[in-house]
């Protein structure tokens, strides 16, 4: 079976024709006419295999618009033809947001990304300077100095044919192990990977995915005071921190990167540890995503 498509105009006893209205919304109908070798050929199949798509924006060949998209499609016979192997297709052009409309495959739809902020409290160890928040005799603050953070939450969803329980278990609470998204390794963690069920108009089921990730600039390590009860001797064992009397100290002192007690009024050095695993942040497919944004300006 074949079928055979062609643009077509005034000439075909249907108008081609365009609005604009007061918000610079545009809209346009253009025809093409089909012509079967069967006709049992029905309209399903001449739809479905037409030179135009739902979400495609216009395009007459001599003029295009790209704000505005295929809407609705529709198929009648030409009954004037009086052999059932002639179809009318009539296309429908507007404005149109490619999220707010389920496409005939869901899973082939682009990405969509928001932005948001959780706010915390957090320990707070070093200042503004980078130097240790310690009291007037040189000690941890006990309760420890509290401040309020935010992180940016970047959520990303996407219609996916499948859930990847896989995927939740390999990358849920991991961060970044190389650059990703823009920013350096380290910043980025996985918070949740979430699915929802969905069903297109095929009745095919389909997976809503919903990824969320917090960004810390300071890079998602711990970061502690060098401190302890023992020091490593000359020998490189660990013996008691003794006090300037001779007797063993009864709370944490500095110690200096060698494992040696500091000297009283030095300033104190942080251990800093990874603690969350990293892995590499391509296991979501989103890296074409991020690209397309940053080229198109919509990403900074």
């Amino acid at each position: 079976m074949a079928i055979e498509y062609e643009l077509i105009g005034s000439p075909s006893g249907v108008a081609r024709s365009s609005t604009q209205d007061a918000e610079w919304k545009r809209t346009y109908v253009q025809h093409w006419r089909a012509i079967t070798d069967n006709p049992l050929i029905g309209p399903g199949e001449v739809r479905a295999n037409a030179p135009v798509a739902i979400g495609q924006t216009y395009n007459a060949g001599t003029e295009a618009d790209t704000g505005s998209y295929c809407q609705q499609i529709s198929v009648s016979e030409d009954t004037t033809a009086d052999d059932g192997c002639q179809w009318i297709i009539s296309a429908q052009y507007g404005p149109f947001d490619v999220m707010s409309q389920a496409p005939e495959v869901p899973f082939t739809q682009r990405p969509k990304l928001s932005f948001g902020f959780s706010e915390f409290q957090q320990v707070q160890t070093i200042d503004a300077n980078g130097d240790a928040i310690l009291n007037s005799a040189g000690d941890p603050f006990n309760p420890p100095l509290m401040e309020d953070v935010s992180w940016p939450i970047m959520t990303i969803t996407r219609n996916e044919p499948g859930f990847d329980l896989g995927l939740v278990a390999t990358a849920k609470g991991k961060i970044n192990a190389l650059p990703w998204f823009g920013r350096p390794a380290k910043w980025w963690r996985c918070l949740n990977i979430a699915g929802d069920e969905a069903q297109d108009p095929d009745g095919a089921i389909y997976w809503v995915v919903t990824y969320q990730f917090a960004l810390n600039p300071n890079e998602w390590t711990a970061e502690v005071l060098d401190q302890g009860m023992r020091e490593l001797n000359s020998s490189g064992e660990r013996v008691a921190i003794l006090d300037k009397y001779g007797n063993k100290i009864t709370e944490p002192w500095p110690l200096n990167e060698d494992g040696t007690k500091k000297a009283v009024g030095e300033d104190p050095e942080f251990l800093v540890f990874d603690v969350i695993e990293a892995i590499d942040y391509s296991v979501f497919d989103l890296d074409a995503f991020y690209n397309e944004e940053v080229a198109a300006g919509r990403l900074i």
